[in-house]
């Protein structure tokens, strides 16, 4: 937990650093919030080409009363189905 926080602390400390540098030397907010669109847009991206999705399916089955019985239930569906795809390739 302590090295993640380290971690995500540090783009704050460089975010500002780096602002107060452009801003010193530009004299303009536009140039700041240039860099921050093309950070947010390449987030953007990234996740348009990288995230995938699935529609989740909630068991009905009536042994599923519980949580870790659902998800496992969930997971032999799933699993079913996807045998099912691949035969008819």
């Amino acid at each position: 937990m302590g090295i993640s926080n380290t971690v995500a602390t540090v783009p704050g400390i460089v975010a500002n650093v780096l602002a107060g540098e452009m801003l010193a030397s530009y004299g303009d907010w536009r140039p700041v919030f240039g860099v921050a669109v093309g950070v947010l847009f390449g987030g953007l991206v990234a996740f348009l080409l990288l995230a995938k999705g699935h529609p989740v399916i909630l068991p009905t089955h009536p042994a599923a009363t519980t949580v870790a019985a659902a998800a496992e239930y969930a997971a032999k569906e799933q699993d079913h189905e996807e045998g099912e795809e691949v035969a008819s390739q």
